[in-house]
């Protein structure tokens, strides 16, 4: 399995790479093997990085098993110091798309109830997003 994290930081032009390792990605049980989209350890990639999220400007996740056939694809924007993120999640089988999916995510400041982080999640289907899950929580 080929588990590849690209990164490019605010204040640096330049990609970075970072490989994991089938242990440090998943969180897996004792005697599982590990497929495609298997349960990681941490719910965004930023988190496998010795970066604080306020320095993370994208992160590309993606991950392969050995043939390459069957594929995860994660992609992360921030903005607002990182408070805010786009993100992008496609998962292949061969040339099938089983899974594309657009999520924006926004933290801020709500006198009355402290932080409020609203997430919306669309399915990309057939060139159009369709929304599938809207919420609004207080931290």
């Amino acid at each position: 399995m080929v588990i590849q994290l690209q990164y490019k930081l605010r204040s640096e032009a330049q990609w970075h790479c970072k490989n994991l390792s089938v242990i440090e990605y998943f969180d897996l049980e004792e005697g599982e093997v590990p497929e495609v989209d298997s349960v990681p350890h941490n719910m965004h990639a930023e988190e496998y990085l010795d970066h604080s999220r306020e320095e993370v400007e994208h992160t590309l996740l993606q991950v392969a098993d050995e043939t390459g056939s069957e594929r995860l694809e994660v992609k992360e924007t921030f903005w607002s110091a990182g408070e805010n993120r786009i993100i992008e999640v496609l998962r292949t089988s061969g040339n099938d798309v089983l899974h594309n999916e657009l999520i924006i995510q926004t933290i801020r400041s709500n006198p009355a109830m402290g932080e409020e982080i609203e997430t919306v999640r669309f399915n990309r289907e057939k060139l159009c997003n369709t929304l599938n899950f809207h919420s609004i929580d207080y931290i």
